[in-house]
């Protein structure tokens, strides 16, 4: 979190949004672009959020959970929001000419997985397509009443405000040219809507076979390739010894579960490289504006460095055959 927000939010900020939805607090989970809290309502465990004014409207929040609502009213097992002691979804606590919008939500069940590419459990990814086939099908006929933001409207992709980079300029170029290559591709009703864009396997748990997805936050409308580059992006990210075909396979079991609850076609596919190169240049944002670039750790060095080399190579970070994937479906 950016040290500005971090003076804001103070223990009174807390207990404010804990006496609002009468909630008592275990335990900070997360601090990154919300403060994520564990807390106890009548022996029971629910999540607490706070997004600062500065990250997220409160109609961009109202509309993040109009959208989970809805998901839930059709069978998906999200973490759905539940109301404070006066009956709203979302609280607004001022801050000096600032604010925290406090969320409460179901606490998801099971227990987070990690994938290993290596050791593929293709139950695991058919399952995690196919929840993510079912949001885009429902995203179809979903007609929300407040809008969440286009994926080209993210802050977080306005290079030249968040890159400083001074000789890798052609960083800042190639961003651009990404950014208006995805803009140019067709818009329709089964290749864009609104989305996950961050459904990681950091991002569900998972019980008896079901998957509970939860954050989302980043919920944005963009093209379906979106989501189907995020399992691809994040596997291979935490397994960086994976090979070009573990890759491909874990893809093709995670398209074989799309397809039992969605179409996709073969260009939809050959997109998905596309969304992985911005993944990159999204990250590499988050974390100039997160961090102090001047002043890197070791272990930020090592997070950051490897990304600025695809950038500057203009490559994925995995390379992928669509043709591959379509043949073995």
């Amino acid at each position: 979190m950016e040290q500005w927000v971090e003076r804001l939010f103070t223990k009174e900020v807390v207990e404010e949004a804990a006496r609002r939805y009468n909630v008592e607090v275990k335990e900070t989970l997360g601090s990154f672009e919300n403060y994520v809290l564990e807390v106890n309502k009548n022996d029971e465990s629910f999540i607490l959020r706070l997004t600062h004014s500065s990250h997220r409207t409160q109609k961009e929040v109202e509309a993040e959970l109009e959208f989970l609502t809805y998901l839930e009213s059709n069978r998906i097992a999200v973490s759905s929001p539940k109301p404070s002691v006066k009956g709203n979804l979302v609280e607004d606590i001022q801050v000096e000419d600032s604010a925290f919008f406090a969320c409460l939500f179901i606490k998801a069940p099971g227990q987070p997985v990690q994938v290993n590419p290596s050791e593929i459990r293709p139950q695991l990814i058919e399952n995690w397509g196919q929840m993510t086939g079912s949001m885009h099908a429902l995203a179809k006929s979903f007609t929300p009443t407040v809008r969440r933001k286009r994926w080209e409207e993210d802050d977080l992709l306005d290079f030249s405000y968040l890159i400083k980079e001074g000789k890798h300029s052609t960083i800042l170029e190639e961003g651009q040219k990404l950014k208006q290559t995805i803009q140019a591709l067709p818009e329709s009703r089964d290749t864009f809507g609104l989305i996950h864009s961050d459904l990681h396997f950091g991002n569900f748990f998972v019980k008896a076979d079901t998957i509970y997805p939860f954050d989302f936050d980043d919920s944005c409308y963009s093209y379906f390739a979106h989501d189907v580059a995020i399992p691809v992006y994040y596997t291979k990210w935490a397994n960086p010894n994976a090979s070009h075909s573990e890759m491909e396979t874990l893809l093709t079991y995670f398209i074989k579960g799309y397809r039992k609850e969605n179409t996709i076609s073969k260009q939809t596919l050959e997109h998905v490289t596309l969304f992985l190169r911005l993944r990159d240049y999204t990250l590499y944002s988050v974390l100039h504006k997160k961090w102090d670039v001047t002043a890197l750790t070791q272990k930020q060095k090592q997070i950051l460095d490897p990304i600025r080399e695809r950038l500057i190579d203009k490559r994925p970070i995995v390379e992928i055959s669509p043709n591959n994937i379509w043949r073995h479906l």
